[in-house]
């Protein structure tokens, strides 16, 4: 006896949608993430968020199923006005955990001796970051 093709398409469909929901992909995470005075910036081998007064280079962000990820990075901060070319800007690891939602990203930065800061980002939204000075 012959399954008729409609039959076998929706136990496949259920099948899938019975398991764990779709990962979202590293690429679609690519471009632009904005929010107020911070710029976020995703590309393939890993992620750069930029703020007045620094900036933190991340590795890749990998989101599990539920949105979920955690990102070891490091932090650089710059002082106000002119910089030495000499001196070395400080560098300090951070850890960074967030949630993305759609098209929102909540992000926590957490760096040692600091209280643990809450951003939240938008997909596309490119973020107009002013120097400290």
């Amino acid at each position: 006896m012959r399954t008729p093709a409609f039959v076998l398409a929706l136990l496949a469909a259920a099948c899938v949608s019975a398991g764990e929901p779709v990962r979202r992909e590293t690429a679609s995470l690519a471009g632009p993430w904005g929010g107020p005075m911070v710029a976020l910036e995703i590309g393939d081998g890993g992620a750069m968020i930029r703020e007045p007064c620094g900036e933190i280079a991340l590795d890749a962000i990998r989101p599990d199923a539920g949105g979920r990820f955690s990102a070891p990075g490091r932090m650089t901060t710059y002082t106000p006005g002119p910089q030495r070319a000499d001196d070395a800007p400080s560098t300090t690891p951070v850890a960074v955990t967030g949630r993305i939602e759609g098209e929102t990203m909540m992000l926590s930065i957490a760096q040692p001796g600091a209280p643990v800061r809450e951003l939240t980002l938008h997909k596309g939204r490119r973020a107009k970051v002013i120097r400290c000075y």
